[in-house]
């Protein structure tokens, strides 16, 4: 399952700055729709962009990185 509407495209340079201190390894996105490739202690999260959407796609799995820097974002 993916999540579609939580992680919105204009945040996506924060969020891939705020990956990196949280420990995170980021690599090169590979094809068209691939927007950012993460890595953390195995776990590998690719994020995607979607056509005539303002938000990309995130596995469900990684709801949680998602949820912490939006609530850390909002503080």
């Amino acid at each position: 399952m993916v999540n579609r509407n939580t992680l919105h495209q204009s945040h996506l340079p924060e969020f891939e700055t705020w990956l990196t201190l949280d420990g995170w390894t980021t690599e090169p996105a590979k094809g068209d729709y691939e927007v950012l490739r993460a890595r953390k202690n195995g776990r590998l999260m690719i994020i995607y962009k979607r056509l005539h959407s303002q938000h990309l796609t995130v596995d469900v799995r990684f709801n949680g990185v998602v949820r912490a820097f939006i609530k850390q974002r909002k503080r």
